[in-house]
């Protein structure tokens, strides 16, 4: 300018007296990224926990069906008389082997108790105990009677009565096992 060169000159001193700050800077900066691979190793951790979750989830859920088709192939394919009853004691389900031998359809029988479907051939204080609801044991009941069936033929009957674990959604708590001793 005007002839003269101009000539500007910067000088700072040392580094930790111009800006001291930028080495706890590095520091914060490793620290950081320190952190941020440890949250990826975490949500990395939490989506593979997550996926193997949703197999056993789907695994289990098989498997239940399974084991529910057991049992219901059980109670349709059984010689034996079988009937689900409710913590009051009426029937809610029965197969058709229970059907033949009380001579009565399942519509028929569902809803009502078991004590009344079995006629004045039962012992009172039997029928009271089976429609009573189960104690805290869980305890077997067993036991032979004579029923009288809607045809009016005698028949000879071993009852088995057996607490079942429960199911949120449906008030079953015995299965009931009626086996026809007639012919013996």
């Amino acid at each position: 300018m005007y002839g003269r060169p101009w000539r500007f000159d910067f000088f700072s001193g040392p580094q930790n007296d111009a800006a001291p700050q930028i080495a706890s800077l590095n520091n914060m900066l490793i620290a950081g990224g320190l952190v941020s691979l440890l949250l990826f190793g975490l949500m990395w951790t939490l989506a593979s926990i997550q996926g193997r979750a949703e197999r056993i989830a789907m695994d289990m859920t098989a498997s239940f069906r399974r084991s529910e088709q057991r049992f219901r192939s059980a109670m349709q394919y059984s010689a034996i008389g079988k009937a689900l009853l409710d913590t009051a004691g009426n029937i809610v389900e029965t197969n058709p082997a229970l059907d033949s031998i009380l001579g009565r359809s399942q519509a028929e029988m569902v809803g009502s108790s078991l004590g009344s479907l079995m006629g004045p051939d039962m012992d009172p204080q039997r029928t009271a105990q089976m429609d009573a609801v189960l104690d805290e044991e869980g305890q077997v009941i067993r036991t032979t009677r004579t029923l009288r069936r809607r045809d009016g033929e005698l028949r000879h009957v071993q009852l088995t009565m057996a607490p079942v674990p429960g199911d949120p959604d449906r008030d079953i708590a015995r299965l009931v096992q009626m086996e026809d001793r007639s012919a013996e």
